[in-house]
């Protein structure tokens, strides 16, 4: 995941006192600690939100979320109170490969 970060110009850094800065943005990976480098498809998460594999296989979010908690959904995980798909399991799923283990 990447997110840029900005500083708004005309803040003082702590540690200097003489000049403003001038807007100073950074870009910051945000890497998953047990994740290599370039691991995945595409550089991408394996991960998923339910909406965005609802919209991706054309389901209502809702129907989705019913099929996890219903366990009739194999590719979902709940990860605390929080629904996620796995992608390569939902792509096997999708081609009718019924061996998800």
């Amino acid at each position: 995941m990447m997110a840029w970060m900005m500083d708004p110009p005309g803040q003082v850094a702590p540690e200097s006192t003489s000049e403003p800065n001038r807007g100073v943005s950074v870009l910051i990976e945000f890497r998953h600690p047990n994740r290599e480098v370039g691991a995945g498809e595409g550089g991408g998460t394996d991960l998923i939100s339910v909406p965005e594999a609802a919209r991706r296989i054309g389901l209502h979010a809702d129907t989705l979320y019913r099929l996890c908690r219903t366990g009739r959904f194999s590719p979902a995980i709940q990860i605390g109170s929080r629904w996620r798909v796995s992608v390569p399991k939902l792509e096997r799923y999708l081609h009718g490969d019924d061996d998800l283990a």
